[in-house]
């Protein structure tokens, strides 16, 4: 429900970058005043092993907001981008733990369930 989080959903990359978010075009004047800083750089937190519906899930996004307007460069662009990517490689190992373990515990309880019904027999 975050108006800048379903700015940055929309976008094909998952980096969002507003160097001055008065002058932005691409954002409406009414969330840029709301926002209240100068600039923010946003990245969408996803993994292609993680998958909800055929695209990769969102697992979250890391945003940094600045209070002034100002040049975000190319490596302030690749550094998010790298600890994005260490955040991702977490999360998707965290789900995919947790998946894993869920399974087991299904795969446990239909061998219980049928060693009982062999003993029944």
């Amino acid at each position: 429900q975050v108006p800048i989080w379903r700015h940055q959903l929309a976008l094909a990359d998952p980096l969002l970058v507003v160097e001055d978010l008065a002058a932005d075009r691409s954002l409406p004047p009414r969330l840029a005043a709301a926002l209240g800083s100068g600039a923010i750089l946003g990245v969408r937190l996803e993994h292609p092993s993680i998958q909800l519906n055929g695209a990769p899930a969102l697992l979250g996004t890391l945003f940094c907001s600045y209070r002034r307007p100002r040049r975000i460069g190319p490596e302030a662009r690749s550094v998010a981008r790298g600890l994005a990517n260490l955040a991702v490689l977490a999360l998707a190992n965290a789900r995919l733990h947790a998946e894993t373990l869920e399974s087991l515990a299904a795969a446990a309880a239909a061998a219980a369930a049928a060693g009982r019904r062999r003993d029944y027999a």
